[in-house]
């Protein structure tokens, strides 16, 4: 019987090609899991409904205007030559104190996010995205100037917020109203108190209220997680979810099988080991429902963060 040629393929008899193995999977710790937890209270049924035009890793609009001006441009050295030129002019207004942080891709890999929407938003056929449509396709060319984002905000929040549906239209001119008095992070947190609080918001947008503040406070995420901050004690939460719960509106009726274990974390969240559990095997917990993604693009887009 003839053998196997170790010159062609190395050794016949043994194979090692770790990168082939099945990925490990993260330990599951019954209903209470947070994936079950998400699934649970319908988290799976809301994502990408509430702010269905918005996408992670997309936050500084003006690319979205390079991603047009490079829609059929294939050749990566092209392509980051232009992103790293953007960035030379982004430093040197911040040399001037234009330019408060860090701004922008400035690699391919990050800059497949902007073209990814972007191909998103233009292929779309909703009449809703017209404007936003007409926006990207302008002769409007960002070249790291800071003065584009004032001249150009009013302009971005009109076609952004027209774009969405129903309950990402309420959360823009929520943010729009409570961001005149403090526009850091901040309102964010304070948005979704105001939809768990009063009923005559979206019912999908209270349900995605709810979502986030259940799942801060039963298993106590209290720090900055998954990129999301914090600012409410996560027992403060829990105190405002067991009023919301003990005579729910219409729209948390479903939700009020959950009041035991909300009311359980009133003085310390009641899944908060199996929070600690799970992030130990990087597992996610936190489900942020687009909530502050929207709020980037939407308020803190600009090179100093907010408006």
């Amino acid at each position: 019987m003839s053998g196997i040629s170790v010159d062609n393929f190395g050794s016949a008899n043994s194979l090692n090609c770790p990168e082939l193995r099945p990925a490990r999977g993260r330990s599951m710790f019954g209903k209470y899991d947070p994936a079950e937890m998400r699934k649970a209270i319908g988290v799976l049924e809301l994502s990408g409904s509430i702010f269905p035009t918005v996408q992670t890793g997309v936050r500084f609009w003006p690319y979205l205007l390079v991603a047009h001006e490079l829609r059929d441009e294939r050749n990566k050295a092209v392509v980051e030559k232009k992103l790293r030129a953007i960035h030379r002019r982004q430093r040197d207004y911040q040399k001037q104190g234009l330019y408060t942080r860090e701004f922008g891709p400035t690699r391919i890999s990050t800059f497949n996010a902007y073209r990814s929407l972007y191909k998103k938003v233009i292929s779309a056929q909703e009449k809703k995205l017209s404007n936003l449509q007409a926006l990207l396709r302008t002769r409007l060319r960002y070249r790291g100037s800071p003065k584009f984002f004032t001249d150009h905000a009013t302009e971005w929040r009109k076609a952004l917020r027209v774009s969405m549906a129903r309950p990402g239209r309420e959360f823009a001119k929520l943010l729009d109203h409570l961001s005149k008095n403090q526009d850091d992070s901040s309102v964010v947190d304070r948005a979704l108190t105001a939809l768990l609080k009063r009923t005559k918001y979206d019912s999908m947008l209270r349900r995605g209220a709810f979502c986030y503040a259940f799942l801060r406070c039963v298993y106590g995420i209290a720090s900055r997680v998954e990129g999301i901050p914090s600012f409410i004690p996560v027992t403060d939460w829990a105190k405002l979810l067991s009023r919301v719960l003990a005579q729910p509106s219409r729209d948390f009726k479903p939700y009020r099988r959950f009041l035991p274990l909300v009311q359980a974390s009133v003085e310390k969240p009641a899944l908060e080991q199996l929070h600690r559990r799970t992030r130990a095997e990087n597992g996610i917990v936190l489900a942020g429902l687009g909530f502050h993604v929207f709020y980037n693009l939407y308020i803190a887009h600009t090179p100093a963060g907010t408006k």
